[in-house]
């Protein structure tokens, strides 16, 4: 195969993973949605290196791989 790097668009995350941005939950959805959601991109990430172990990867985050739907976090305090 011929390919320097693999550009993966983001959207790893189906809809409705991610918190709606009205998210009036009890508990602590937050914990609970970045899980999942770490483990799906985890899960997708590991199965391309699985097939490409000697490419570059070049992920990029999309609107559904975040904690809140459509909200990109700008600091480490949200975390």
């Amino acid at each position: 195969q011929n390919i320097d790097a693999i550009m993966i668009n983001g959207d790893f995350v189906k809809h409705g993973v991610a918190l709606p941005q009205n998210n009036t939950s009890v508990g602590d959805p937050y914990e609970d949605a970045w899980n999942e959601i770490k483990n799906i991109i985890t899960y997708n990430m590991d199965m391309v290196r699985e097939y490409f172990p000697d490419k570059d990867i070049l992920p990029t985050i999309g609107n559904n791989d975040v904690i809140v739907h459509d909200q990109m976090p700008c600091s480490m305090q949200q975390h």
